[in-house]
């Protein structure tokens, strides 16, 4: 299926290659999906490849409650890390099929089997995080990041994940800019020769455990500066693209379509009006006529009403945030509108 040597590497590996120079992870996995008239999991044909952001691997890593089975599969399916059992996979597969309880049987046991461990990693990312990135020791402050990994690592006790250095290097020669897969050799000699594309090699770096895969990322991660931080609003970490960034992307604890962002710029917006006499206003007679509109859809003169006080209202606020008008105009204004 797969034409590229490399491919099949990380295949019969991991499944995740890392290319710090395209700052990016690629997963390579095989879909399993559920036949719910036959009972039975079915095992794709086909490999699904997908792209992420470098440094993903390890927030959704450090995010995963791995002590929760869900939680885990979750995590194992998204990375195609159950191909750590690959003998195993493919007897239970061998027809490309697998009964729902012997496959829920090596579920089980596969969590049983790697949740200790994966806890015990994340315990010595977060202490590695710690030192080298969000509160390393006052003594370290002209360091880098990557300068106190590398003291850490010779300190006593450093986390046996650290110790973890199974990869496999793959590099690829090719071209770049080639969109036409049957150049002839005399087009590829005029292509480079006019600078239309160059020759390059690209190096994939292939994991063979996930202990290794985590120390490799965590290095990179701490050499070239990717910023990664907690959420101010959900804790957890995530990939930054500025070091001002505060709030993540992902869904907030408790919502179901708004991110941590959005809910944390809504909160300040909300305790700002609440701490001026005039916005709270805005806001008491703007929720008051939304709530109108709302409850009694049938009297159009409600839903009118709303609707003009949502226009000329955020006109009115902007010109009182810029100073334009005056509180009082402001106010006064609030009060013939109520």
């Amino acid at each position: 299926m797969l034409e590229s040597e490399y491919l099949h590497n990380i295949i019969s590996n991991l499944g995740i290659a890392i290319s710090p120079e395209n700052n990016s992870e690629i997963i390579i996995k095989m879909n399993i999906t559920y036949d719910k008239k036959s009972n039975v999991y079915v095992l794709s044909n086909e490999y699904k490849i997908f792209y992420q952001d470098y440094g993903t691997i390890i927030s959704d890593f450090q995010n995963t409650n791995f002590s929760d089975k869900e939680h885990f599969i979750e995590f194992f399916n998204k990375y195609g890390l159950f191909g750590l059992e690959d003998k195993k996979m493919h007897l239970l597969f061998k027809n490309k099929q697998c009964d729902v309880a012997v496959y829920e049987n090596f579920i089980e046991k596969s969590f049983r089997k790697y949740k200790k461990m994966l806890i015990g990693f994340q315990k010595d990312i977060d202490s590695v995080f710690s030192y080298c990135l969000l509160t390393p020791p006052k003594n370290t402050s002209t360091l880098t990041p990557f300068e106190r990994l590398c003291i850490l690592e010779y300190l006593p006790g450093t986390p046996a994940l650290l110790q973890d250095n199974m990869l496999q290097i793959i590099h690829l020669n090719t071209l770049s800019d080639i969109e036409n897969p049957n150049c002839t050799e005399s087009e590829l000699i005029a292509k480079i020769s006019n600078k239309a594309c160059r020759a390059y090699t690209n190096f994939l770096y292939v994991p063979t455990t996930i202990a290794s895969l985590i120390n490799f990322e965590l290095t990179e991660i701490l050499k070239d500066n990717i910023i990664l931080k907690t959420c101010n609003y959900c804790g957890k970490y995530f990939v930054a693209t500025n070091r001002h960034i505060t709030y993540c992307n992902n869904i907030a604890p408790n919502y179901t379509n708004k991110t941590c962002k959005q809910v944390a710029r809504n909160n300040r917006h909300i305790q700002s009006q609440k701490e001026d006499e005039a916005l709270a206003l805005f806001l008491k007679i703007y929720n008051h006529k939304a709530y109108k509109a709302s409850r009694y859809p049938d009297i159009i003169d409600y839903s009118l009403d709303y609707k003009h006080f949502q226009q000329v209202g955020r006109k009115k606020v902007n010109n009182y945030k810029s100073k334009k008008i005056t509180k009082e105009e402001f106010i006064n204004w609030l009060n013939r509108n109520k």
